[in-house]
């Protein structure tokens, strides 16, 4: 697999459901990191996306990543971790990878 290649998913999933991502979800971040983001993804790697959003409000945690993936329709598997803007600047706080994603990570939005 060449270098380019797992940025490639990741633009091909851009390519496909941004449009449905901002449309349903609009985002105050929509933050890419992990395998393929630093290029070290095997054969059987994901997206690892962190999205916030507003509309997260009120839901529960696996609703919010089956509602994302029923929007976005990826073709590939996409792990999102789906925030609202509060459990953001909550989780900034607190020692976790969500820190890390914020300053590394690719950020689209």
């Amino acid at each position: 697999m060449g270098p380019s290649r797992p940025r490639a998913e990741i633009r091909r999933f851009l390519a496909a459901a941004l449009d449905r991502i901002v449309g349903r979800f609009r985002p105050e971040a929509l933050v890419f990191f992990g395998s393929r983001l630093d290029g070290t993804p095997h054969e059987w790697s994901d997206i690892d996306l962190l999205i916030v959003s507003r509309e997260f409000q009120g839901m529960r945690v696996l609703p919010r990543m089956a509602r994302f993936r029923k929007v976005a329709q990826p073709h590939i598997r996409v792990d999102a971790i789906c925030y609202t803007p509060r459990e953001l600047e909550y989780m900034m706080t607190q020692p976790s990878m969500v820190g890390d994603v914020m300053a590394t990570g690719l950020r689209i939005i």
